[in-house]
């Protein structure tokens, strides 16, 4: 049977990291607004701004979903689209201002045949001849151990 303190815990954190979520929305929706204001940046550079925050935003909330209902200490973004692709360094970056303390990084992973994945990313040329090509794929990794 579960305390009552520790049910009181379980309810502080969890409003805790909706308030997180709600002032992440806020300061992104805000940075983006602010250059709508100042009309320095072309209609084109908008939209990609927006989409960053809206990727950031996809990543962010799918990360704080894995911490709130599992015990695993990573998430694994699988990169699948072209604009993450073109933009992943301002997308890691926006992800490591929000996850400060954190590990966050763009890395090449490789899934054995029971779908577990690992880090090729720093393998040597002749180590990543031995590993199946057809199972790689880019992700953005976030991991707070």
């Amino acid at each position: 049977m579960l305390s009552l303190t520790f049910i009181l815990d379980l309810y502080s954190v969890k409003i805790d990291v909706i308030y997180l979520i709600f002032y992440i929305n806020y300061k992104m929706s805000k940075r983006t607004s602010r250059i709508i204001m100042n009309g320095s940046e072309s209609n084109d550079e908008v939209d990609r701004l927006k989409n960053i925050d809206t990727c950031i935003n996809t990543i962010y909330n799918s990360a704080i979903y894995i911490v709130n209902n599992s015990i695993d200490k990573k998430y694994n973004y699988e990169v699948c689209d072209k604009f993450i692709i073109a933009n992943i360094d301002e997308i890691i970056n926006g992800l490591r201002y929000y996850f400060s303390g954190c590990s966050v990084k763009h890395v090449i992973m490789a899934k054995d045949k029971y779908g577990e994945l690992y880090d090729i990313s720093a393998l040597s040329d002749n180590d990543l001849l031995k590993v199946d090509c057809a199972l790689n794929n880019s992700y953005i990794s976030i991991d707070w151990s």
